[in-house]
C-alpha cells in the first residue's frame, strides 16, 4: 500500500474527498478517492478516514467561544473601569488643584505618578504654580512699595502746600505795610515821614 501510494504521489496528484455521516451513529467520515494508472490500467484507491475526534474537538471549540467571549468582555469591562480609574484620578487631583490655582490658592500641589505623561503634567503644574506664587508675590512686594511711595509723596505734597498758604499769610502783612508806606511817600508827606517811612521799608 505504501508503495501504491508513494507511485499515486509521483504520477497524480488531483484526488477526491467525500464526507459521510452514518446516520445510525452519527460518525463522520471522510472519503478520499485517488486515481491510478499502472500499467496502463486505471485504479482508483479508496482512503476512509474516521472524523469523530474532529467533530468532537470543533463541537468544543464551538462551545467554549460563547464563554471565552463573555469572560473576554468581563476582563475586558474589567480592565477598562481599572485603566480609567487609574487614568481618571490623577486628571481629577490635577483639575482640583487648578481651581485653587485660579482663585490663587498655591498651598497644595500635584501628586507626581511616576514618569509617564500624567506624570510630566503634574511636574510642569507644580513648577508653574511654584513661579505663579512667586511671581505674585514680587507684584504684591512692588504694589506695597508703590502704595507707599505714593502715600510719602502726598504728604510731600500737603506739606508744600501748607509751607506755601503759611508762608502767603506771614508774607501778608509786612507787604500790605510795605505798600502803605510806599502809597503815603508817593502821595507826597513830609520829609521827616518819607525818611521814616524808608527806614520802616528797609529795616
Amino acid at each position: 500500500f505504501r508503495a501504491a501510494m508513494n507511485w499515486m504521489y509521483q504520477e497524480h496528484t488531483v484526488g477526491e474527498s467525500y464526507r459521510y455521516v452514518d446516520n445510525e451513529t452519527g460518525n463522520h467520515y471522510l472519503i478520499c478517492s485517488y486515481p491510478l494508472k499502472k500499467d496502463g490500467q486505471e485504479e482508483t484507491i479508496l482512503a476512509i478516514s474516521s472524523l469523530r475526534a474532529v467533530v468532537e474537538a470543533t463541537s468544543v471549540v464551538r462551545s467554549m467561544v460563547g464563554i471565552w467571549s463573555i469572560v473576554s468582555v468581563l476582563v475586558a469591562c474589567f480592565l477598562a473601569l481599572v485603566l480609567s480609574r487609574t487614568i481618571a484620578k490623577p486628571i481629577r487631583n490635577m483639575s482640583a488643584i487648578t481651581k485653587k490655582m485660579r482663585n490663587l490658592d498655591f498651598s497644595e500641589q500635584c501628586k507626581e505618578y511616576g514618569q509617564d505623561e500624567i506624570g510630566c503634567l503634574a511636574r510642569d503644574i507644580n513648577d508653574m504654580s511654584d513661579q505663579l506664587e512667586k511671581t505674585i508675590g514680587q507684584l504684591q512686594t512692588a504694589n506695597q512699595k508703590l502704595v507707599a511711595d505714593i502715600e510719602h509723596e502726598r504728604l510731600l505734597e500737603q506739606q508744600r502746600k501748607e509751607f506755601v498758604a503759611n508762608a502767603s499769610h506771614e508774607l501778608k502783612t509786612p507787604l500790605a505795610i510795605i505798600r502803605a508806606y510806599t502809597e503815603a511817600i508817593m502821595d507826597g508827606i513830609s520829609a521827616e515821614k518819607q525818611e521814616r517811612y524808608f527806614e520802616v521799608i528797609i529795616g
